[in-house]
């Protein structure tokens, strides 16, 4: 009798682990660690068009339009409104479509109410890597930071959208950086802001002094990003496919601890709403690329304030921009008359709220400012419930002022 119980313990233990294994084996070979960002909409059963836009100076943008949901709807104007999503620093537009389920995602939510979705991928991102004239491989092609992305990325991709659609203005959504480009882009009375139909910006970036994210804030003190160029890294990080497809997630789906705790160092110390079994996945596609000067420039942010790239002498600053020291961007440039609505995380350790206060202090048409208390830098986009607390809220106020 007690050969026969030990027989059967044995063989449950064995079971056991046999499933445990197979379940890590499963993890670490799931598909979706190699679809780009056109085969996730397609694996969700929605329809994707890739787009492409050429930049003043010669960079080439990918973006992918959702046009419909699973259901068309039929709207009261001949033309269905647009509303471009624009992803953050060394995110991608995959995250705007990366959930489990289609209620998760915000491309998703838009399109099924009944709006032609466009997803941008800003210059030097996995998916926006071309040059007219420089391969990824030339150092010339990396000489950009988020002042390009404003003034170059930026306005293509709403006039491109604007020739395709025949809509005359562009409903914005941002996050991070995103939100950033917006804010120094729409500038008051400009040709761009008159594109602009409502600003709704999530877990907006400006000036970013009270940043309390000790390993970015280390970074920034440390100088790593000229370190970093100096030895000729222009590109950060180097896009390595087996590292984004299988380490990176490996390591996550084995240890998920080292990534959660990573991740709260970075962006905030409440991981509640972050779907970790999902958190491989994400991280098979982020981080999504960006130029080393880039990552200068938002270290010189945290330090110095919200201004163009110092160039590090008076003689080429005043090359650059005819003064000796970069200028200001002045947030009351920004637009008086588009609608804006900030999302803000109360534990978000990039976007604090001494900065984001500061922000919102100086905006003119502000219709609404919610912050989420439990809420840090990157769960307006991977949050299992950010549907709830922010998405129904962005299609009450597009439905308020787009009338569809």
């Amino acid at each position: 009798m007690k050969k026969i119980l030990f027989l059967i313990i044995l063989t449950l233990i064995f079971s056991v682990l046999l499933n445990s294994v197979q379940s890590e084996v499963n993890i670490l070979l799931d598909p979706d660690f190699h679809l780009n960002i056109s085969q996730f909409i397609e694996k969700h059963n929605y329809p994707v068009e890739n787009h492409f836009t050429t930049t003043k100076d010669g960079y080439i943008i990918s973006l992918q339009r959702i046009p419909n949901g699973k259901i068309i709807k039929t709207t009261k104007k001949n033309t269905k409104p647009v509303v471009l999503l624009q992803h953050g620093l060394e995110d991608i537009g995959t995250s705007w479509v990366i959930q489990e389920n289609d209620y998760q995602s915000l491309g998703f939510i838009l399109a099924d109410e009944g709006y032609d979705v466009w997803i941008s991928n800003v210059r030097g991102t996995r998916y926006s890597n071309k040059h007219v004239k420089y391969t990824d491989n030339d150092e010339e092609y990396w000489n950009f930071s988020f002042d390009e992305m404003s003034e170059f990325d930026l306005p293509s991709m709403i006039d491109y959208i604007i020739n395709v659609t025949g809509n005359v203005k562009v409903n914005y959504i941002g996050h991070s950086q995103g939100t950033a480009m917006g804010f120094i882009g729409f500038k008051e009375g400009s040709e761009l802001s008159n594109k602009i139909n409502t600003f709704f910006a999530l877990a907006p970036v400006a000036r970013i002094t009270h940043c309390k994210s000790p390993i970015l804030n280390l970074l920034a003190e440390m100088s790593i990003g000229e370190i970093i160029n100096l030895v000729g890294i222009k590109a950060f990080p180097m896009d390595i496919s087996s590292l984004r497809e299988l380490l990176l997630p490996s390591v996550c789906s084995i240890t998920p601890f080292a990534c959660t705790t990573t991740l709260e160092l970075l962006f905030g110390y409440d991981n509640s709403n972050l779907n970790q079994t999902r958190l491989p996945v994400i991280l098979s596609q982020v981080p999504g690329g960006t130029s080393t000067k880039n990552i200068i420039h938002w270290s010189q942010n945290y330090k110095n304030g919200f201004q163009k790239f110092d160039y590090g002498s008076e003689y080429e600053n005043f090359i650059h921009y005819s003064q000796s020291k970069p200028p200001h961007y002045n947030i009351t440039d920004y637009s008086k008359t588009i609608p804006t609505i900030i999302f803000t995380g109360g534990n978000d350790i990039l976007s604090t709220r001494e900065d984001s206060n500061w922000l919102i202090s100086q905006l003119k048409n502000l219709i609404l400012s919610k912050n989420i208390i439990n809420y840090n830098h990157t769960d307006f986009i991977w949050g299992t419930d950010a549907y709830k607390k922010i998405y129904n809220d962005i299609v009450k106020f597009l439905f308020k002022y787009n009338k569809i």
